[in-house]
């Protein structure tokens, strides 16, 4: 199974919210390896991230879940 980080760095977003969302975390060096939405969304909300940042990540976390199982 791949983690969530790998995930990011493989995937292709169409739409631009998702693709900016994955750009952004390509770049965190600090972006989890998350477990759970709660988790990557907890840490969206550290980082003060916008609510449109948090919309994508949910959208980008939801793929990663369909892939994995």
């Amino acid at each position: 199974m791949i983690g969530f980080r790998e995930y990011v760095n493989k995937t292709q977003a169409r739409s631009s919210p998702q693709r900016d969302f994955i750009e952004d975390a390509r770049l965190d060096k600090d972006m989890p390896n998350a477990n759970s939405w709660r988790e990557l969304h907890s840490y969206l909300s550290r980082k003060n991230a916008s609510q449109n940042a948090i919309d994508a990540a949910k959208i980008v976390w939801a793929s990663y879940s369909n892939y994995i199982r």
